[in-house]
């Protein structure tokens, strides 16, 4: 966006005294010259070019800068200084780029001096150049809150649950909410990781925001992104076993309910009942302490996997039992973001089982109305 910048500054101002800048920015609810899309800067008194010498710059106005939108910023004026600099008659048709933007570190001036630049704050510090004329004023502190530091990588670990929760619902109020959400279902997350997550997905486009409230804006490259950067969960130990005649997998499971240990249906066999197909195989329960559980029953280890009635995955990773679903006989299924991620389409109906359900995760957090309502939020539909 380009508006009008007026700064004035005497060469005794220059060395000990204060810089003043003078300012029509939307930024900063300042009065917009709707007629000027140029600063003037006019220098008086002493100085190193003419007194009374006028210089034209383009502005280039930038919301606070993370070090990855600097680096954006920074391309788009070295671009801008490459059009003023072609020849004279250009430099006066597109004047040299200026950036305005709240704060600029010291590194940052010293970038943009190395690409013979110009930008200033609204914290005092500044590089103007031109031929002739070179000025920098720094050392200003940030009078600005700082910026949430994004996360390097949202798409594995505990964001996994932000993730999750967007999925359930691609419209949510705001980042607090996000986080409740997350520990009622007794995960494990902080606000700022929250916050810290959202930060990168918005910067990948994942995201959007209105003021706090939060639209999943891509569920296709959320899920595409969650599978890339996903690692499998370490399973310690399994045990392949043949249950006793008299013992049925409800008793197990009423037994592993009413006990102090974290269970619930392996990926794939909670794929088997959500999906409906069945493959081969003993039925699998991943347990953060197996011991236990054979410790109640007399259990007998098989000597081959197809001889097994159940498999025992010793998996000691919280987020392998995140936001389990509880059924009425006290079934616990692994939920569908984490059956998603985890099982392999080895064949062609693991294939078509998982593409059913991620067709079901994507539609599930879908609202039509909040799309129709904010087009611009969400894209076209």
């Amino acid at each position: 966006m380009k508006r009008k910048l007026t700064f004035l500054q005497s060469h005794r101002s220059f060395l000990g005294g204060r810089m003043v800048f003078k300012t029509q920015s939307p930024l900063f609810d300042n009065e917009i010259d709707p007629h000027s899309d140029q600063a003037r800067f006019e220098l008086t008194g002493k100085s190193p070019s003419a007194p009374g010498t006028t210089r034209n710059f383009t502005i280039v106005e930038a919301e606070r800068l993370t070090a990855k939108k600097f680096l954006k910023v920074l391309e788009e004026l070295k671009q801008k200084n490459c059009l003023s600099s072609d020849s004279l008659e250009a430099a006066f048709s597109s004047p040299p780029p200026l950036l305005i933007t709240p704060y600029l570190s010291a590194q940052n001036l010293e970038t943009l001096e190395q690409h013979n630049l110009s930008g200033v704050d609204f914290c005092g510090n500044g590089v103007l150049l031109w031929k002739g004329f070179f000025m920098m004023r720094n050392g200003f502190r940030n009078q600005f809150k700082p910026l949430p530091v994004a996360m390097k990588n949202p798409y594995t670990g505990v964001a996994i649950q932000v993730a999750e929760t967007l999925l359930n619902c691609n419209f949510l109020p705001s980042q607090k909410h996000i986080c409740s959400s997350i520990l009622k279902k007794s995960g494990q997350i902080s606000l700022s990781q929250v916050n810290k997550a959202l930060k990168t997905m918005e910067e990948d486009s994942i995201i959007c925001r209105r003021g706090r409230i939060i639209c999943l804006r891509d569920a296709d490259s959320l899920l595409a992104s969650l599978k890339k950067n996903h690692k499998r969960r370490k399973v310690v130990k399994r045990l392949y076993v043949m249950k006793p005649w008299d013992i049925g997998i409800q008793q197990i499971i009423d037994f592993l309910n009413s006990s102090d240990v974290r269970w619930c249906y392996s990926p794939l066999s909670s794929l088997h009942y959500t999906q409906n197909f069945k493959e081969p195989g003993p039925l699998g329960l991943r347990v953060n302490n197996p011991g236990l559980l054979m410790s109640a029953f007399p259990f007998e280890e098989a000597h081959l996997p197809g001889q097994a009635d159940y498999v025992f995955e010793e998996v000691t990773e919280p987020l392998a039992y995140y936001n389990t679903t509880i059924l009425q006989d006290g079934r616990r299924l692994s939920n569908d973001l984490e059956c998603y991620l985890e099982v392999n389409p080895d064949n062609e109906q693991r294939e078509k089982a998982i593409e059913s359900l991620r067709a079901r995760i994507i539609g599930r957090g879908y609202h039509e109305e909040m799309r129709k309502k904010y087009p611009k939020l969400f894209g076209k539909l």
